[in-house]
């Protein structure tokens, strides 16, 4: 739940709108940070009072919804907070999580897998490396055996590239440490 209700939100807004007293006072007088004032402003001034209701929870975006959201960042140049109102997003460090995300695991990291039975381990898995298929040649082997050994190899180079992603950064930090004098 929200922790200010939609009229309390509304009431401060209305408040620095109908006077002339700057953001810092009315923030003030309402016991709320001015940098959440001025996010309250903005979001009433762009979308009107609707757009003060609370808003719900661990709400599920596409991905390809993020995708567009981080594509409209760089081609507007716009800051999250701005990105957030325009998106109705309730939170602007909801964005920068994704362009985490993104920068760390390309589009594929954009995707939710929450309660997605895919994710979840099987509970009998067949072994890829099968002695039948790494004996058979690639020509002879069924499509299920060829997807089967596909989705094997996917996952090792996943794997092995996100071992190579984590050397490299132990080995940047480890350059970046200053040496011991050697007085």
């Amino acid at each position: 739940m929200s922790k200010y209700s939609k009229q309390f939100k509304l009431n401060a807004v209305n408040s620095y709108l109908s006077q002339s007293l700057s953001v810092k006072k009315v923030a003030a007088s309402f016991n709320v940070h001015p940098r959440q004032l001025s996010d309250w402003i903005l979001i009433y001034q762009a979308q009107g009072a609707a757009a003060l209701a609370p808003q719900t929870r661990n709400q599920s975006y596409s991905q390809e919804f993020k995708l567009s959201v981080l594509a409209y960042k760089r081609q507007h140049f716009l800051s999250l907070p701005e990105l957030a109102i325009h998106f109705n997003i309730p939170s602007a460090s909801t964005i920068l999580t994704w362009e985490q995300r993104y920068n760390q695991g390309g589009a594929n990291a954009l995707t939710d897998h929450r309660g997605n039975p895919r994710m979840k381990k099987p509970k009998n898995p067949k072994s890829p490396k099968d002695p039948q298929i790494a004996s058979k040649p690639w020509s002879e082997l069924t499509q299920a055996e060829l997807l089967r050994e596909i989705e094997y190899l996917q996952t090792e180079n996943a794997y092995l590239k996100k071992l190579d992603a984590l050397i490299r950064e132990e080995n940047a930090a480890q350059t970046l440490k200053p040496k011991p004098s050697e007085d």
